[in-house]
C-alpha cells in the first residue's frame, strides 16, 4: 500500500503506527497501517477513499497496486454523504 500511495505521488510522513499519505493540492490525507499484512476491510477502505474522495482514477489505483480492475462496483462508486 505504501508503494501505490508513492506511485500515486502522495507525500508520506511517519506517525506514531501509521504512515500518513497526503494529496497536496487538497489537503486530504489517508492512513496506511505499517505492519505487513493489512486486513481486507482496512485495505478495501483506503482503496475507496482514494477513488471515491481523492477521486485517482480506477484504472491508475489498480495499476498502482498492482492488480486488475475494477476494485468497486458501480454501487460504490457514487459519493456517499459525510460524517462529520
Amino acid at each position: 500500500m505504501v508503494k501505490a500511495a508513492q506511485k500515486l505521488g502522495l507525500e508520506l510522513y511517519h506517525g506514531n503506527k501509521h504512515i500518513n499519505a497526503k494529496q497536496i493540492h487538497s489537503n486530504l490525507k489517508v492512513q496506511i497501517p505499517r505492519h505487513n499484512k493489512i486486513k481486507r476491510e482496512t485495505a478495501r477502505g483506503i482503496v475507496e477513499f482514494l477513488i471515491i474522495r481523492m477521486k485517482f482514477p480506477e484504472e491508475i489505483v489498480a495499476k498502482a497496486l498492482g492488480v486488475d480492475p475494477p476494485l468497486l462496483s458501480q454501487k460504490k462508486k457514487e459519493n456517499p454523504p459525510l460524517i462529520r
